[in-house]
């Protein structure tokens, strides 16, 4: 069954079905909390999906969705349907969260007239620019996947050396384990996913 990345537009606190594959719940995503999710899934029910960034920004409380927030976001993916390259964001990160904070003011303002239009047009830009970057690699996809999400989602980083191991012709684990009868050498091909150091008593 496919796995889809989470999607602000798509995704609910909890994993879900749709159209026959289990799209990522934003609550399994690392630093996004319950509130968060509450603001997002409910400004998405009343004025419909987020149509870009600054759409969000004036949309979802900045408190709720804030700095942290919106780096996990954008690192796993979730903001991918805005059409915004990631390393784009991340490397505005800082305006976008002015510019949500800024929004959040104009907000809480509004209400009492007090400075109307006038604030509303100093306080925050029409819009946001963002700076040329260059694009985040498959392998830095991958890697903030793992480590927002807890595993890989989009493919595998072994993909990339598929070729490689084939010609080394390595056993599969599951094939070594169903024999289990004698020693014998075997053949295997894998990825290192983390290192640890031990100093001994020897102090190597």
């Amino acid at each position: 069954i496919p796995i889809l990345l989470p999607d602000l537009n798509r995704s609910f606190a909890r994993f879900t079905v749709e159209e026959g594959a289990i799209r990522y719940g934003l609550l399994g995503v690392k630093n996004v909390g319950e509130k968060a999710i509450e603001a997002i899934v409910q400004a998405r029910e009343e004025s419909g999906p987020f149509v870009s960034i600054v759409d969000l920004c004036e949309r979802v409380d900045a408190r709720a969705v804030n700095r942290k927030v919106l780096e996990s976001f954008i690192k796993c993916g979730a903001l991918d349907s805005f059409g915004i390259e990631r390393n784009q964001l991340l490397g505005s990160i800082e305006d976008i969260t002015k510019y949500a904070q800024a929004a959040r003011k104009v907000a809480d303002t509004s209400q009492s007239g007090l400075f109307g239009a006038g604030f509303a047009s100093t306080a925050k830009p029409k819009s946001l620019l963002f700076a040329a970057a260059t694009p985040a690699t498959e392998q830095e996809k991958l890697l903030w996947e793992k480590e927002l999400l807890g595993l890989y989602v989009s493919e595998h980083p072994l993909t990339y050396a598929k070729e490689k191991m084939s010609a080394m012709k390595p056993t599969l684990i599951k094939d070594i384990l169903a024999e289990r009868s004698g020693v014998k050498s075997y053949r295997v091909a894998g990825m290192v996913a983390s290192v640890k150091s031990i100093v001994t008593k020897t102090g190597k």
